[in-house]
């Protein structure tokens, strides 16, 4: 819940001139609000737009709700589903997140699932169970072929906005665990293609370590998204890997 017009505006002016994602996607997903205006701005940049959330029903009484069908008249191609700050401050079930996820599917976005541990369930070594229920839960009822536009984002919530990321081994472990998981839901060529997102304090520095995690394809990245500078310099990065 940050940004405004202005900010848009200077995001888009400071991208560099010759940024190219043809070795990486770069996705800003924003608050649906400015999600019209932002198209206006980047329907002819490197950059696609997202939305944070959506709701599961396509219309009806649901007020101050958005559906995914309305983030994709103005411009969505990818909606964050089930992020840690939805589960923790809303109360959102894995039940609730496969309907959610399966509106973003209908209306041909891509949904960015997110699955981490807490840091109670992190000491107590309960982050690979955390996972695989949230997973086999959240995608109940997908069939193979839709696989291939969910991506999935492992997210531990105890390392989000701190000052340090999961460790690489752990990270591995667990993106290893979400593969396998997958795999034992529909198979292992569903498993491999599967995109992968690592969440949690990603910045310039931390990424550098993490680029060389070949089990990841890319990352969902918080606060240091909030400038282009940090944002491209984390992208660029990437693009030459």
């Amino acid at each position: 819940m940050n940004g405004s017009r202005s900010d848009i505006l200077s995001f888009f002016e400071n991208i560099p001139p010759n940024f190219s994602t043809a070795n990486c996607e770069a996705v800003l997903c924003l608050p649906h609000v400015y999600l019209d205006y932002a198209n206006s701005l980047f329907k002819n940049s490197p950059i696609k737009l997202g939305a944070q959330n959506c709701h599961a029903q396509e219309q009806g009484a649901h007020t101050g709700e958005v559906s995914a069908c309305m983030l994709k008249d103005v411009g969505a191609e990818f909606v964050i589903i089930g992020h840690s700050e939805r589960r923790q401050e809303f109360a959102e079930d894995s039940a609730a997140i496969n309907q959610k996820l399966k509106a973003v599917l209908k209306n041909h976005m891509k949904p960015i699932l997110c699955v981490g541990e807490q840091e109670y369930e992190y000491s107590r070594k309960m982050g690979k169970n955390v996972v695989e229920i949230r997973l086999k839960v959240g995608l109940s009822g997908f069939l193979n072929e839709q696989m291939q536009n969910v991506l999935i984002a492992y997210e531990p919530v105890w390392a989000v906005g701190a000052e340090f990321c999961a460790s690489n081994d752990y990270i591995l472990d667990m993106a290893t665990c979400i593969r396998k998981t997958i795999a034992e839901l529909y198979d292992s060529d569903t498993a491999n293609k599967v995109r992968i997102l690592y969440g949690g304090s990603v910045n310039s520095e931390s990424v550098k370590q993490l680029l060389n995690l070949q089990e990841l394809d890319g990352f969902l990245i918080g606060r240091a998204s909030q400038k282009a500078s940090s944002f491209f310099g984390i992208a660029e990065q990437i693009a030459l890997v």
